[in-house]
């Protein structure tokens, strides 16, 4: 099974040259947020006042802030940063929402009904207020955010999962396990969790987007990392005052935000076709499609 998942994505990937170009991009952004200490030139808390606003080139590679801290070295720390609070939020989010939603579905009659009724309450906040209101309760801090935004993404992936598990309560082998006697959880974990993942995960990289813009947008609004750590929301709101004489405090961030975001959307839609059996392949690959479907 894994070799034939590898196949199918090298065949899909050649057939998708705009996937690998997102996922090399992808890469160099995370080692380059996982290595910031070294790859940076300066302290990104360094401050060099005589040489404040200094351009592009001019010493520094991507320009200083209005402080004299180099933009190049903030930026690769505030990716570190935004990476590290975006795919943590949305793993714990995921989880969550993923056993709610497989036990809601397993379950049935009242539980079922009444847990998809708390899961439209929280829809009825958007995922913005949801995360201000937590945050502004609790306090800015990176854990806040990464609580604040996966208690934002958890009812999202409760409604994918449990519609994942729907599909499969009925099938054969879910009756078998029963038939036999299987545990609760036994059926959960073993049976309804490997037929539910695929959908769940696929969505959850685009989840990841999602994460990023909220912990920028919290940032800018001073209810994210706080100062003087470097976020890209939080430079962004800093350069918004220099946009006429600095522009790049601003354009810096503001690309590598939206490039990171652009990647990880491009790399969902490209997963939710690898683990859709139903999806095509070219030339050749119709056993190993099927091969999936089993």
């Amino acid at each position: 099974m894994n070799t034939v998942f590898l196949r199918r994505i090298l065949t899909l990937g050649r057939d998708r040259p705009v996937a690998m170009v997102a996922a090399f991009v992808l890469l160099v952004i995370v080692l380059g947020a996982v290595f910031a200490a070294v790859i940076a030139p300066d302290d990104p808390l360094a401050q060099d006042t005589p040489h404040r606003l200094q351009s592009p080139g001019d010493g520094y590679l991507l320009g200083s802030d209005n402080i004299g801290r180099d933009v190049f070295s903030r930026t690769l720390h505030g990716g570190r940063t935004a990476l590290y609070i975006a795919l943590v939020s949305v793993a714990l989010g995921t989880a969550i929402g993923a056993m709610i939603g497989l036990a809601s579905a397993y379950r049935g009659g009242w539980v079922d009904l009444l847990v998809q009724r708390v899961v439209d309450a929280f829809f009825g906040f958007p995922l913005m207020v949801l995360a201000v209101v937590i945050v502004a309760t609790f306090g800015p801090s990176p854990n806040t955010v990464i609580a604040a935004i996966a208690v934002a993404l958890a009812p999202q992936a409760a409604r994918l999962s449990r519609s994942s598990a729907l599909s499969v309560r009925a099938s054969g082998h879910i009756v078998a396990a029963h038939s036999i006697g299987a545990s609760s959880p036994r059926i959960l974990f073993w049976h309804f969790l490997p037929h539910s993942l695929g959908p769940v995960l696929a969505y959850a990289t685009g989840f990841v987007t999602t994460a990023l813009v909220a912990e920028a947008a919290l940032s800018f609004l001073g209810l994210g990392v706080p100062p003087p750590d470097p976020s890209w929301g939080g430079m962004l709101a800093d350069g918004r005052e220099f946009l006429e004489v600095a522009p790049w405090l601003t354009l810096v961030p503001a690309i590598a935000l939206s490039v990171t975001a652009l990647c990880f959307v491009v790399l969902g839609d490209f997963l939710r076709d690898v683990l859709d059996p139903t999806v095509s392949v070219p030339t050749h690959e119709s056993a190993l499609t099927q091969e999936l479907v089993e």
